[in-house]
């Protein structure tokens, strides 16, 4: 079973923010699985940058190791012309 939320706020004609939360519940596992993101993104002409940060707590599921949480960080141009 999968529960999501997200939230975007859009800050100015170039500068939008999101934010979203997945839980994951499995029978099998001992803990939830869950993910947090963040990103912000401005646009200008044809030039958009954006970056995202991501957390997952628990990713296999597991509770007992510190080691089982993951983290990203993306960092995006994209150029029209």
């Amino acid at each position: 079973e999968v529960t999501s939320w997200g939230l975007t706020y859009t800050v100015t004609d170039d500068i939008s923010v999101s934010y979203g939360v997945d839980t994951i519940e499995n029978n099998t596992d001992t803990a939830d699985v869950e993910v947090d993101g963040i990103t912000a993104s401005y646009t200008s002409g044809g030039m958009t940058v954006s970056a995202k940060s991501v957390s997952a707590d628990n990713f296999d599921g597991s509770s007992t190791a510190a080691n089982n949480d993951r983290s990203m960080f993306k960092l995006a141009a994209s150029f029209a012309f």
